[in-house]
């Protein structure tokens, strides 16, 4: 479901407002870089196509100018570099419809101004297309993409996801905050970047530019479904250390039910499969990263809906963390869901009623007439089994209602002979289970125990 607010507009206007402050803390007191000094090329992949491309936003007939974001205060393509965007890709499901790729530069106010503009270029649909272009961008600029006839390039899989988009679109040279936002929506967009080089001699001392590299200091620490990284970024000032991380699992799926998630070849949890299992691989996690030089500062990595869904349904998720843009490596990190105290059942045993002979008999036996347990919590399961002479059955699953059962009922009148046992083991999530046994003795009652 869309939502449209201005109250994410406005601390959308505020991230890009944070943007132009880290472009300007990192250039400030930094050495200086001449003229003629030597730097190595960096090149960097923004953004991702990875995704299903099923919905999209703005109606045909109205041109958008989307800017996607990953969060509130995180640029999904956000440029860490003075460079030039050489090629840029569009996953849709439409076909004839037509894409430009803009610039947009973070300008007072927590504003943008539209900063170029590639050639339109046609979607063929089907998935992912790679489009040459050559646009100059500077480090803090963040890329979007125009689109003016409702073209489907929208997953909507990863709540955290943001479009903020100006409906109308954005010229060149116009400077606005974003009017509209959609949440849910992440545009499957990427772009590459090569950084820009100067090569030369110059007399005197030449100072060097280092080009910005990024630094995981601090281990994952993870709380729940959120991990933390510590990241330092190095280099010559006025420079990003930007980019993106996704984390993956691949999910083992047999008769359409997920029976194991693994991250890399550790398994979370698993089974033996009579049917040959299906492998796919599901995207958990999004976040990006963006630190100036000289700085330090926290990454946080918060599981998406199915990521929490995964992790309550097996208690620890190992998640594939990969990292791209300024830091391309892979981490892995291994959410669990928070422990807490197990609470006892306890459930009730009121006055019970059996039949039973009296000694001296050749034949004793002992049937069931009225024995409840009660105070079974809601969504508890209740199993009985029965060993020995007499047994209607080995084990079965009984249902209670309104928290309570007659085990007299399942065991239907059986004549249980001397020493059978009747054993109710019932468990519920986030409690201890609680075990009732009942031995049938000669000419008297069960004896009854709790375990």
């Amino acid at each position: 479901m869309r939502i449209r607010s201005p109250g994410i507009v406005s601390r959308l206007a505020v991230a890009a407002a944070g943007v132009a402050a880290a472009v300007a803390l990192g250039s400030a007191g930094g050495p200086s870089s001449t003229a003629g000094a030597a730097t190595t090329a960096q090149t960097v992949t923004l953004g991702s196509t990875t995704g299903d491309p099923t919905a999209n936003i703005c109606f045909a007939g109205f041109n958008c100018t989307y800017a996607p974001f990953s969060g509130v205060n995180a640029p999904a393509l956000l440029v860490p570099f003075d460079g030039t965007v050489t090629s840029f890709s569009v996953n849709s499901s439409s076909s004839g419809n037509m894409v430009e790729l803009r610039v947009l530069r973070p300008a007072a106010g927590g504003q943008f101004t539209g900063a170029g503009t590639s050639p339109p270029e046609m979607l063929p649909g089907g998935g992912p297309a790679t489009f040459t272009v050559s646009l100059p961008v500077k480090a803090g600029d963040i890329l979007g993409l125009d689109n003016s006839d409702s073209a489907l390039m929208f997953d909507t899989s990863d709540a955290n996801a943001i479009a903020a988009y100006y409906q109308s679109g954005l010229a060149d040279g116009a400077t606005a905050a974003p009017t509209q936002t959609a949440t849910g929506d992440r545009l499957l967009l990427s772009a590459v970047v090569v950084q820009t080089t100067t090569t030369g001699t110059t007399t005197g001392t030449t100072t060097g530019t280092t080009p910005a590299t990024l630094r995981v200091t601090q281990a994952s620490a993870v709380s729940g479904s959120v991990a933390s990284f510590g990241l330092t970024c190095d280099g010559s000032a006025g420079q990003l250390c930007a980019g993106a991380v996704v984390g993956t699992v691949r999910e083992t799926k047999t008769g359409g039910t997920v029976v194991a998630v693994t991250a890399g070849t550790a398994a979370a949890n698993g089974q033996k499969h009579k049917t040959r299992p299906k492998r796919v691989t599901v995207t958990v996690a999004r976040a990006s990263y963006s630190l100036a030089t000289g700085s330090t500062g926290t990454l946080r990595v918060a599981l998406n809906a199915q990521g929490q869904q995964l992790l309550k349904r097996f208690h620890t998720l190992s998640v594939r963390l990969a990292f791209t843009g300024t830091l391309a490596t892979t981490e892995t990190a291994v959410f669990a869901e928070p422990r807490t105290a197990t609470q006892r059942i306890n459930v009730g045993t009121p006055v019970d009623t059996w039949f039973h002979i009296d000694l001296p008999c050749s034949n004793c036996y002992t049937m069931a007439r009225r024995v409840p347990i009660v105070r079974i919590p809601n969504g508890a399961r209740v199993s009985v089994s029965c060993k020995g002479g007499g047994c209607p059955f080995g084990r079965r699953a009984v249902t209670p209602r309104h928290g309570r059962i007659n085990l007299a009922s399942p065991l239907g009148g059986s004549h249980l002979q001397p020493r059978t046992t009747v054993k109710v083991v019932i468990s519920a999530p986030r409690k201890t289970s609680e075990t009732i046994v009942y031995t049938m003795q000669r000419g008297a009652g069960p004896v009854r125990t709790i375990q």
